[in-house]
């Protein structure tokens, strides 16, 4: 078209739209702003009565949507919050919206994916977390996966018991096993009278042996990792020795 100069022009979106008069920029262009997606066709532009007609089909359409995969991290104890999910195969150094739901309430939030296209959502507890929606220039992706967080498993062991010597002696002992081995635990029994609770660490075969123990029962075994702790039913009866037979 000619610079700086009126025209009429009209086209066609499914209805006939008609700009009216317009005015071309500096180069001969005028530029239709405020498209949404859809067909444009039958442009037709008009000069002191003289109508020109183009009637190519313009296709505009909107950004993909965002598409992406979620990977779920748990926490490292039980009860505690530094599991994460990672969002990946966004667009790299990139600002998205996005939103997830934590079994209550939907959360969102908005974050700079890394250079590899990641956004990692941290602080995260036990738990389900599902819906998740990426949002870019207006435009939201979604996928269906459901991510559970699940705190380490509490430990599993057994406990079995070795007598005393002598008649009123402290060396009988209660094993504790089936441990990771030279791993630190917190463990608690009860000795009928009071409940006695150590911190150590188990052998190279995964075992804690507990000395000193004189004839009695001791129950209510606890074992403590990470937060999480197991817990044995067992009850230990250590017995002195059967006295002598005179002869």
């Amino acid at each position: 078209l000619l610079p700086n100069t009126t025209y009429t022009i009209t086209y066609d979106d499914g209805t006939v739209v008609n700009l009216g008069s317009v005015t071309t920029d500096g180069s001969g262009n005028y530029i239709i702003t405020g498209l949404t997606a859809g067909n444009y066709t039958a442009f037709t532009v008009t000069l002191s009565g003289c109508t020109g007609i183009d009637n190519a089909t313009i296709t505009l359409t909107d950004p993909a949507l965002p598409a992406f995969a979620v990977a779920g991290t748990n926490p490292t104890s039980c009860g505690a919050t530094d599991g994460f999910i990672t969002i990946s195969g966004l667009t790299p150094s990139t600002s998205y919206n996005y939103s997830y739901f934590d079994g209550s309430a939907t959360i969102s939030g908005t974050a700079n994916s890394d250079a590899s296209g990641n956004i990692v959502i941290s602080g995260l507890g036990a738990g389900t977390y599902d819906t998740f929606t990426v949002t870019i220039n207006g435009c939201t992706g979604s996928v269906a996966t459901v991510i559970t967080l699940s705190d380490p498993g509490a430990p599993t062991f057994t406990v079995a018991g070795t007598n005393p010597t002598t008649c009123g002696g402290t060396d009988g002992t209660i094993t504790i096993s089936g441990l990771t081995p030279s791993s630190s635990y917190d463990y608690s029994y009860f000795d009928g009278t009071s409940t006695t609770t150590i911190t150590v660490t188990s052998d190279a075969s995964g075992n804690i042996i507990i000395t000193g123990l004189g004839a009695g029962t001791y129950d209510t075994f606890t074992v403590s990792l990470a937060g999480c702790t197991g817990s044995s039913a067992t009850v230990i009866t250590l017995t002195d020795p059967g006295p002598h037979s005179a002869t």
